[in-house]
């Protein structure tokens, strides 16, 4: 009973707002990468807020679809290692082909996002920079895509979560 009111009141509509939110910052990011100006900084800014505070109800339901699978790390480390290394995200924001094929966790997922669209010099690396611009779009979508794979996964995993009796 406690478990399946967790699952359908908290953890499956969590994840699925969170999810809805990623989606909308990636759009978001994808409107100050095409056109960089002020309003659209703003608006970003807001909606990774969003985004980051709706992930964040979520963050303590790091089990399940959510844990650590073979190399790939929990979706915890994977959209919110703490800290960030600024020097790591300004050498991936000079490549025109970012990759997160590695272990490099420190300069991708929202608290990267953070430097990117919080820096004092945000909206001129955006405007001068299409690396720059682009590399965020890229962590946006490596976030979104995460987060909404623990989210559909919560549909079929919910069952398994509410007969645990462990």
């Amino acid at each position: 009973m406690m478990l399946d009111n967790f699952a359908k009141n908290l953890i499956v509509p969590g994840f699925s707002e969170a999810s809805t939110q990623t989606s909308q910052l990636v759009m978001q990011l994808k409107a100050l990468a095409a056109n960089p100006n002020e309003a659209r900084l703003k608006d970003a800014q807001l909606s990774w807020q969003t985004a980051y505070s709706n992930y964040l109800k979520v963050s303590m339901y790091n089990f399940g679809p959510a844990e650590e699978k073979t190399i790939q790390k929990s979706l915890l480390e994977e959209v919110a290692t703490f800290p960030v290394n600024i020097q790591r995200i300004a050498n991936k924001t000079k490549t025109a082909t970012p990759t997160f094929q590695d272990f490099e966790r420190d300069s991708r997922g929202f608290l990267a996002l953070d430097y990117l669209l919080f820096d004092e010099g945000a909206l001129k690396n955006f405007q001068s920079n299409p690396n720059y611009a682009n590399y965020s779009v890229k962590v946006a979508e490596d976030i979104a895509t995460r987060i909404d794979e623990v989210n559909v996964a919560w549909a079929t995993y919910q069952t398994e979560f509410v007969q645990n009796s462990g």
